[in-house]
């Protein structure tokens, strides 16, 4: 009898910490379904490789990481915009929620015009999807929606003002980075500057050695300096071109054919140690804008006083670039010598 008393005890014993631990899993479970559709942020934003971008009447756009490197199609991504969209992944927090009753034209106009993100990890499975609605009337937030979840949220990025929508609205080609040289010196094998204009400073520079240059006129009527090399001011030279950047693409430019069929100001040819080619033609903006009647006097000025390039590559994209960018390029055959 004694041992039946204890089998039985034993028996509910075990019971109640069954019970216990189903009551408590049953509990998280809960408490769980209540946070899920409050989850937007990924704390660790490494843990994104591919950030898909849907609108209903737009192209998606897809950003995809590759060594560390974010890519938008087949051209690198503008970084500060793409670090934008993690931070808001990573921080947006809850401003608050919207009242029952106008839950319902929120979430209509989220599937009017919202924005579908979609995050994939490095084995491109798709972890987490949710939807950027539209700003609140105060542009102070934004209405973020859950896939699957019918409890919109109105989500702020903390000490930073203004609403959250505008940093993923953004078409393939506004995306794109906009520098157009980012080739470390020491990847530099030669580099051919010419002048049409002023042939006399055009010159090509060669390395020969590891801190060690040749240079030389590229037109034969330049009378040769018959002074010493500085190898310091040549490589230093070559690293100029390890950060040069423009202010926009100017691909649909109306006047585009016109601008390349005129003589540049300047051409350069960067050969890599690869033996990769890069051409950079500038053509001063100026040239194309005298006697325009299109043109106001305020932005005449502007021009005037920040000077500006079109700079046509030869990889298909042309740039506007501003000359205070990218001045320290612009040397003559006589710059380099002792």
């Amino acid at each position: 009898m004694k041992r039946n008393l204890i089998l039985l005890g034993i028996i509910l014993l075990l019971g109640g910490v069954i019970y216990y631990g189903m009551q408590r899993s049953n509990a998280k479970n809960k408490y769980a379904d209540l946070t899920a559709d409050r989850a937007f942020n990924v704390e660790d934003p490494e843990t994104i490789h591919q950030i898909k971008i849907s609108r209903r009447t737009r192209k998606p756009v897809l950003l995809e990481k590759k060594d560390g490197i974010w890519y938008v199609g087949e051209k690198r991504a503008n970084q500060h915009m793409v670090n934008n969209m993690l931070q808001v992944i990573r921080l947006a927090r809850i401003k608050f929620i919207p009242p029952n009753q106008a839950v319902k034209n929120i979430i209509r106009e989220v599937n009017q015009v919202g924005i579908q993100i979609d995050l994939y990890d490095k084995s491109a499975e798709l972890f987490k999807s949710f939807f950027v609605g539209g700003n609140t009337h105060d542009e102070e937030g934004t209405y973020f929606l859950m896939q699957g979840s019918i409890q919109p949220y109105v989500m702020e990025r903390p000490f930073v003002k203004g609403g959250l929508r505008d940093i993923f609205l953004h078409e393939e080609f506004e995306l794109w980075d906009l520098y157009y040289m980012l080739e470390k010196g020491e990847n530099i094998k030669s580099i051919t500057v010419d002048y049409p204009k002023d042939k006399k400073n055009a010159f090509h520079v060669e390395r020969v050695g590891d801190k060690e240059f040749s240079l030389e006129p590229v037109y034969p009527t330049t009378v040769k300096i018959p002074r010493k090399l500085n190898n310091n001011t040549i490589e230093a030279y070559f690293s100029e071109f390890e950060k040069l950047s423009s202010e926009a693409y100017e691909n649909d430019n109306p006047r585009l054919e016109e601008i390349k069929a005129a003589i540049p100001f300047a051409i350069f040819t960067i050969t890599l140690n690869d033996g990769t080619e890069k051409v950079l033609k500038y053509y001063p903006v100026l040239d194309f804008l005298q006697g325009s009647i299109t043109l106001g006097q305020l932005e005449m000025i502007n021009l005037k006083h920040i000077e500006r390039f079109f700079m046509d590559s030869n990889w298909g994209d042309t740039y506007l670039v501003q000359k205070r960018l990218c001045k320290e390029i612009f040397k003559g055959y006589n710059y380099f010598f002792r």
